[in-house]
């Protein structure tokens, strides 16, 4: 498509995704006991990329990623809770998403520079609650063959 006399490049599409979170923390227990958790997902999502050409050699990226419908583990303590460790989850009990906005310059025909942002949050609510959350700021050269 075009936009102001641009060229405007957008991908909508399905997406297959796995999560893992481990924490062993290291703290001191006694006998059996241990301290450790994971939860995770195996979800079924949506991606959205889109592509703004500013420039011949400049353009401004940002991609969105959601999931819709997961399949939630976890581990229990099977001695201090009943609930099953496997859960289905929607999009507001199981959410794993993702957010990036920056701009490319192409230094030559093949070879570019990113700047971007990406925000990350994942967030299960099925059993205890599981919020994790983080921010970055990529640099990249990228080379296309």
């Amino acid at each position: 498509m075009t936009l102001f006399k641009n060229d405007l490049y957008i991908w909508l599409g399905p997406s297959v995704e796995f999560f893992f979170y481990y924490s062993k923390p290291n703290i001191a227990v006694s006998g059996f006991d241990y301290a450790q958790s994971f939860a995770g997902l195996f979800a079924l999502g949506l991606n959205a990329d889109i592509i703004y050409s500013l420039k011949r050699n400049f353009q401004l990226e940002s991609s969105l990623s959601l999931t819709v419908l997961s399949l939630g583990f976890r581990m229990v303590d099977n001695e201090e809770d009943n609930q099953s460790p496997v859960n289905p989850l929607t999009l507001f009990s199981g959410l794993n998403s993702s957010f990036d906005l920056g701009a490319r310059y192409y230094l030559f025909n093949r070879l570019s520079v990113k700047l971007a942002y990406k925000f990350e949050l994942t967030r299960i609510s099925a059993w205890d609650p599981l919020l994790s959350a983080s921010d970055n700021l990529i640099i990249g050269l990228t080379y296309k063959f």
